[in-house]
């Protein structure tokens, strides 16, 4: 069925949400237009209320809020003729920004996400054991073997650029406490 061009009612696709005036009850989510055409409602419950579902898009939010959905009937103004719709209701949604601890513990993530997916053989714990235990050799005096010194090496190199992320986390965490934009997806590439 196509719209009606009176009451601007798709009774195919419209939904409606009956809202009791007298105690503010809703009775139905999800209700269809009681007049198969979409005509006014004529000699109707004058308690039923009925209010056009509609969808709202929300907001474009970056890492640093959260939406909050909140249901909000919305009456019409001025008051339609009786048996018309007399209103929407649809999701609203409010950016609310985030906790600062919450954006610093985002930023703690994507950095150790940087580190694991710049250098992945830290992932593998083996790998810095081998290193800690040539570096302690290493204090108490012993001679490393080539594997060791090799390992040794790795790992200090490693450092040393990973040293450029730990900079960048904190240029992250200082605009964060600063209450500043800030680009979470930048982090220096290192080779």
């Amino acid at each position: 069925m196509a719209v009606n061009p009176e009451t601007g009612i798709d009774y195919d696709n419209d939904r409606f949400v009956i809202k009791l005036a007298s105690t503010g009850a809703i009775i139905n989510y999800n209700a269809h237009w009681p007049q198969l055409q979409g005509n006014v409602i004529s000699g109707g419950d004058t308690n039923r209320k009925y209010y056009k579902r509609v969808a709202n898009d929300p907001p474009d939010i970056d890492h640093r809020y959260e939406l909050q959905p909140e249901d909000v009937f919305t009456d019409f103004t001025p008051t339609p003729a009786e048996g018309l719709p007399v209103g929407t209701f649809g999701t609203v949604y409010t950016p609310v920004k985030l906790e600062l601890n919450t954006l610093l513990a985002q930023i703690e993530t994507a950095f150790q996400q940087q580190v694991r997916q710049q250098f992945p053989d830290t992932e593998n714990p083996a790998t810095l054991l081998l290193a800690a235990k040539a570096l302690a050799k290493r204090q108490t005096g012993g001679v490393l073997t080539a594997d060791e010194e090799a390992s040794l090496s790795a790992v200090t190199l490693v450092g040393d650029k990973v040293d450029q992320l730990v900079a960048r986390r904190q240029e992250l965490m200082d605009a964060a406490e600063a209450n500043q934009d800030y680009d979470l997806s930048v982090w220096p590439v290192l080779t």
